[in-house]
């Protein structure tokens, strides 16, 4: 059987600078594309429309059950984290064969122009869209000064 080897030029002249440096970096790239989770947390995308009453905003989350969502509301300030559970295999003779979905952390966090009334915020989640109904707080808002 015949053996080919290809020439490699900067063998000879930088043995071991750039081989490492270009060794590396093609790991790190096979590393990520098969890489089971990030080690932060993804952020959901986000839609946030100003309303006249206060702030619609939505967040697609798919793949996350309706009890894993967690609203976290501080004065200007709305934070969704959530996470997403891998399905278990369910029989024994099953093997996965690819998984690209993601398994890990959500977490999104928004800063609005005017304060949020907590306890008036009502949330609803459908076909995997969070959408959060934010009033503003009463007596918020930009105030006339008059002089005097």
């Amino acid at each position: 059987m015949t053996r080919v080897s290809l020439y490699d030029p900067l063998s000879e002249v930088f043995p071991t600078l750039f081989r490492s440096f270009l060794t590396d970096a093609a790991l790190s790239r096979e590393n990520a594309a098969t890489a089971t989770a990030p080690a932060r947390a993804a952020a959901p995308r986000i839609d946030v429309i100003e309303q006249e009453g206060g702030y619609l905003l939505r967040a697609d989350m798919p793949g996350v059950a309706k009890d894993a969502i967690n609203i976290d509301i501080e004065a200007k300030r709305v934070t969704i984290r959530a996470d997403i559970k891998r399905d278990e295999a369910a029989g024994g003779s099953e093997r996965v064969l690819r998984s690209e979905r993601y398994v890990g952390a959500l977490a999104r966090s928004v800063v609005l122009a005017d304060e949020v009334d907590e306890a008036a915020a009502t949330a609803t989640f459908e076909n995997g869209v969070l959408e959060l109904t934010l009033p503003r707080k009463a007596g918020v808002g930009p105030r006339r000064v008059t002089v005097q």
